[in-house]
């Protein structure tokens, strides 16, 4: 129960980021396509302006309808910035947008959140561990399970 208690607003913003790709609306990049210095692509396609009201909007209704959850803000948010972090960090290592990369394709929120966690002096790791292990089980499930129903645009 406390690794659901602890990673619900994570696993749940994530999973309005990654439902978000069949709506053409929520399209607009976020980097404005402006290339790096290395005149590679700032962040990926899917990393998108509509994704950071999303999340926004999201960390506000979760933070206002359970405001003792300890850190809800920022597990909500970054989601976002953990998908920010690594799209930037792909495009700069050149991995094809949209390639799948067992262990940080779909948990680069958790990676992030876990390295706030940790930094804000929490040592819980088999909480962190057990929610890293369980998003890596979960995901192809649940992002094919997306794309059946049509909220996904690719199968992982």
């Amino acid at each position: 129960m406390d690794i659901l208690y602890f990673a619900w607003p994570l696993w749940v913003s994530n999973i309005l980021l990654n439902s978000l790709g069949v709506y053409k609306f929520w399209d607009q990049r976020l980097d404005f396509n402006i290339q790096f210095f290395d005149g590679k692509e700032l962040l990926g396609r899917s990393t998108t302006l509509g994704g950071l009201v999303v999340s926004i909007l999201f960390a506000c209704f979760a933070f206002y309808f359970f405001p003792e959850h300890h850190l809800l803000f920022i597990k909500a948010l970054s989601g976002f910035c953990g998908h920010i972090l690594f799209s930037f960090i792909k495009r700069r290592l050149d991995i094809k947008p949209g390639s799948y990369i067992l262990g940080i394709s779909h948990v680069d929120y958790i990676i992030l959140f876990s390295l706030i966690y940790l930094a804000l002096g929490n040592t819980d790791y088999g909480i962190l561990i057990s929610t890293y292990i369980i998003t890596v089980i979960a995901t192809p499930f649940v992002t094919k399970l997306f794309f059946r129903l049509g909220l996904r645009q690719h199968r992982l």
